[in-house]
């Protein structure tokens, strides 16, 4: 059983070190002007109690952002605010090097300020905060981090009736969750993912039916988890730091059936961001990479760029109104290879995040 398991970490090790190889040739060798866009959720130190409540892919610690802005820098690359490179694209192509790099952050954590920040600050960096306009100033955060709250308490009865709707999405984890076991953000991955099948606004509306069901002693929200008006303010101060818009909710737009909910969404939250103290940017940013005919239309009237989740670098000959990016956490890019071999999986071709 262990010789198999070192045979399969070699081979991923090979796999690897192949991709980076073929990634850093492609960056190395590439004359015409490209753009990659990098994309990080939540910044926390390796020991941050938060982390147990994340799905795996939506952490990146401070010191591994670090190594990415140092490696982009080492390599010659001229890191840009977003909305710069479009421009530049789109009026002076000239004045554009063969690679250039975008540092972007969805959903507004309030650890981008507190941690990810400092250390943008101090190397001068510049990057785009995506907001989701509603949560901000207030105790909330998203549906997928109250549901791995929810598994945590052993104290609940998967036979109550406020908690059916969770059953059929359990799966393989419900002799974990019925026995009492610890449930960890990979246990909990594959529930988040069934419950995708449903719409935000069902999920939220059972998650507040059995919020009154949690019995956990541990308050792990006994911090605010989404950016303040404040801390938006300070960051936009002097231009470095730019917001771009996530919706009003951070709802899945290829489920939303009202054409009044899908341009609340839409258009509403480019008017939230454009009443806060910050520097905003007209650029949009597709919940989960959800996207519909509908809302692509609402974007391309209201947006000058969308950012989605297919994979990939930027020419100057593509959509301004989709606009690939890189997502990059712990598990795929603390290392300089894992870097550039993530780096090189998305270069093979477009694919979902």
């Amino acid at each position: 059983m262990e010789g198999k398991k070192n045979l399969k970490r070699s081979a991923k090790f090979f796999v690897n070190l192949a991709l980076a190889l073929q990634a850093r040739l492609r960056l190395a060798i590439n004359r015409s002007p490209k753009l990659l866009i990098l994309t990080y959720h939540r910044v926390l130190p390796l020991d941050h109690p938060e982390r147990k409540l994340e799905q795996p892919g939506m952490v990146v610690s401070p010191e591994v952002l670090n190594l990415h802005i140092q490696y982009m820098k080492r390599i010659g690359a001229d890191i840009i605010h977003l909305d710069e490179w479009l421009d530049r694209k789109n009026h002076s192509s000239h004045l554009l090097k063969p690679l250039s790099v975008a540092f972007t952050f969805d959903d507004g954590w309030q650890d981008n300020f507190q941690y990810a920040y400092p250390v943008l600050k101090r190397e001068r960096i510049p990057a785009t905060v995506f907001l989701v306009t509603k949560l901000i100033d207030t105790p909330e955060t998203f549906w997928p981090e109250k549901v791995i709250e929810l598994l945590q308490d052993k104290s609940l009865n998967y036979d109550s009736p406020e908690l059916q709707w969770l059953k059929p999405h359990l799966g393989q984890n419900t002799a974990i969750l019925t026995e009492g076991l610890t449930v960890s953000p990979e246990d909990a991955d594959p529930i988040i993912r069934s419950l995708k099948s449903l719409d935000d606004e069902t999920i939220l509306d059972n998650l507040m039916k059995t919020q009154s069901m949690n019995n956990s002693t541990e308050d792990t929200h006994a911090r605010r988890a989404i950016l303040s008006s404040a801390e938006i303010a300070e960051m936009a101060e002097d231009g470095q730091i730019k917001f771009g818009a996530h919706t009003r909710n951070h709802f899945r737009l290829n489920l939303l059936k009202s054409a009044a909910v899908l341009s609340d969404q839409i258009v509403g939250c480019l008017e939230d961001l454009r009443k806060l103290p910050s520097a905003d940017i007209p650029i949009f940013c597709y919940p989960n990479g959800n996207e519909s005919g509908a809302s692509q239309d609402l974007v391309r009237r209201h947006y000058t760029a969308a950012c989605t989740t297919r994979t990939g670098w930027n020419s100057i000959e593509h959509s301004d109104f989709a606009l690939k990016r890189m997502n990059l956490h712990d598990g795929n890019s603390s290392s300089h290879i894992a870097l550039l071999a993530t780096i090189g999986r998305g270069l093979l071709g477009p694919k979902q995040l």
